[in-house]
């Protein structure tokens, strides 16, 4: 007989662990008792996972029974900002909070905010639209170790979308204004004469691989009622020679990749694998297709990713991108708006459009009617891999901006998904603690005192 290879040796063994992990969890249930999320998930947090490329998404345990509904628990109160834009950690416990003026506050473990903002850059951050603003924050993997933090906003004067490196001071809690430099300057259309304050996006993350992903709009400007002209009427989304209406993909490290095609050579390099390497595009780009993608998320186990893409009238889309994708992927946008054939809408979009070959588009695994029943907008979020709340564990939570709040699963080939509440206030943004429990951040119609809140399922 021939010996089994070591690759054998090792799928084997993989599948005895999950087969001994099931019969450990279906005698504890039934003994009467409950597996709580300290006792089934009890790892010790990690801000990122290494993952294969290659390889499948991780199959994950998913429990019997899913919460309810979701609720929004007041963390912390009396936060000076419009609007909450984002929310994330450093490695560690502290929250980073980042107000729409151009503020990144700090938030203590305990709910008080450090008196003294982390980075302050509002004389240079734009806010006349209430897209624009300071719109996402990320730390480098290896931090503290590499001191380095990213951000993106829009610019007070040329209102172009900066992308932008800083590092931490010698205080953990300060970051060093004089240590800027510019990685991309996105220039925005033309919208009358005046250059289009809309479809930012804006959110950046650092993936499983290590590299930067930051995710843009397609730049607007939104076509008003009875205009002749379709939203993108640039078609920048389709268009690979701009980073609008994209993913994007670039190594940090400017020195071990490929050099940048439409950004600041010397500030990253291009990695070797991008879909687009070797062509005379912007090969920065993972993925094109998106109108604003407000808010995309890297499961934290699997590697998955999760982009929400704001519709114009018609569709609010849930997109998904394995662990395992190669990239190069077309999300639609401006041929199709979710699964709506916009062409019905704009005929002359179809000349772009390969509707003959809808095998290159890649469709929403979920998708709501813009405008029906109160929603407005969608805000995409983060699957759960806390272990505060093991009923919540392995799903998906996303809301829309003005009203809903849903939860994901997947249950085989299927996703599924259903409603779990409101939240009672515009929601703007979602975040992840280092200890992978979520947060909430929100937007004001009157004022500017705010809140932060903390994700809390109802069973």
């Amino acid at each position: 007989m021939k010996p089994l290879s070591r690759g054998l040796l090792l799928s084997l063994g993989l599948f005895l662990s999950c087969l001994i992990l099931l019969v450990v969890i279906n005698l504890a249930s039934s003994s009467g008792y409950s597996l709580g999320a300290q006792s089934l998930l009890n790892v010790t947090p990690v801000a990122y996972l290494p993952h294969i490329r290659s390889a499948p998404p991780t199959p994950t345990p998913i429990p019997p029974e899913h919460p309810a509904q979701i609720t929004f628990v007041p963390f912390v109160t009396g936060i000076t900002t419009k609007s909450i834009n984002a929310i994330t950690h450093a490695n560690d416990a502290r929250l980073f909070v980042v107000l729409r003026e151009g503020v990144i506050q700090i938030v203590q473990p305990n709910g008080t905010i450090l008196p003294t903002p982390f980075l302050d850059i509002r004389p240079m951050v734009g806010t006349t639209n209430w897209e624009e603003g300071m719109l996402g924050l990320a730390f480098h993997p290896s931090y503290p170790s590499v001191p380095h933090f990213y951000i993106t906003f829009t610019h007070k004067v040329t209102k172009a979308i900066h992308l932008e490196r800083y590092t931490v001071s010698s205080n953990p809690n300060l970051a060093d204004p004089g240590s800027r430099q510019i990685l991309l300057v996105i220039d925005k259309p033309d919208d009358g004469g005046i250059p289009s304050l809309v479809h930012n996006g804006g959110d950046i993350h650092f993936g499983p691989d290590g590299y930067l992903y930051a995710g843009f709009g397609d730049g607007g400007p939104d076509p008003y009622p009875g205009s002749p002209a379709p939203g993108d009427p640039h078609n920048n989304a389709q268009n690979l020679q701009t980073l609008l209406g994209k993913i994007i993909r670039i190594n940090v490290n400017n020195s071990s990749g490929i050099p940048a095609t439409c950004g600041n050579i010397s500030t990253y390099s291009i990695p070797a694998d991008n879909p687009y390497v070797g062509e005379t595009v912007c090969q920065e780009i993972w993925a094109q297709g998106l109108r604003n993608p407000w808010r995309f998320s890297f499961d934290r186990l699997t590697g998955d990713m999760f982009i929400g893409d704001v519709g114009e009238w018609m569709r609010e889309e849930l997109n998904f991108e394995p662990a395992n994708s190669p990239g190069g992927r077309h999300y639609g946008w401006h041929c199709w708006e979710g699964s709506y054939n916009y062409s019905l809408s704009y005929p002359d979009v179809a000349a772009s459009c390969e509707y003959h070959n809808p095998q290159i588009y890649t469709f929403p695994i979920f998708q709501y009617n813009t405008h029906q029943n109160g929603t407005c907008s969608i805000v995409a979020g983060y699957m759960y891999r806390g272990t505060k709340y093991y009923s919540l564990y392995g799903d998906y939570l996303f809301a829309d901006f003005c009203t809903g709040v849903w939860l994901a699963y997947q249950q085989g080939q299927q996703w599924v998904v259903y409603p779990a509440g409101n939240a009672g206030f515009f929601l703007s943004t979602f975040g992840q603690g280092f200890d992978g429990e979520l947060y909430a951040g929100s937007w004001v119609q009157t004022g500017n005192q705010n809140t932060l809140y903390k994700v809390v399922p109802i069973d």
